[in-house]
């Protein structure tokens, strides 16, 4: 099974560290920001235990990232750009796109093993 894990939400912190509209007063907010989405994967992709271990320390991690997300950075800026722009930056949709990748794994689905040509990641279609 091939699992593809593409940093959607590292690469928004990036772009929006970029932004000649960001608020000189929330720039280190969104440095000290990519300091945590460092730990929060490192945090992910080393997680280890039975299943049940697993699940918690995976979803204790997401919790913990996305509140700081939510809250520290975005709520409760100085400036209004984060808040207004939240819909436009995806800055909070794209941890949970970044982590669902990470619950496909055999530790948590034994029966994922079995599956014949399984790709877990973004795929390109034609509707």
């Amino acid at each position: 099974m091939d699992v593809v894990r593409l940093p959607a939400h590292g690469e928004k912190l990036i772009a929006l560290l970029i932004n000649t509209k960001l608020p000189a007063s929330d720039r280190k907010r969104v440095e000290e920001t990519v300091g945590q989405y460092e730990n929060w994967t490192k945090r992910l992709s080393e997680a280890t235990g039975d299943a049940t271990a697993l699940l918690a320390a995976l979803v204790q991690a997401l919790n913990e990232y996305k509140r700081h997300v939510e809250l520290d950075l975005i709520f409760d800026a100085e400036e209004d750009f984060l808040y207004r722009q939240k819909g436009q930056l995806k800055l909070d949709n794209t941890v949970l796109e970044e982590f669902l990748p990470y619950l496909f794994d055999v530790r948590l689905i034994p029966g994922l093993s079995r599956i014949k040509n399984l790709s877990c990641g973004p795929q390109s279609s034609f509707a």
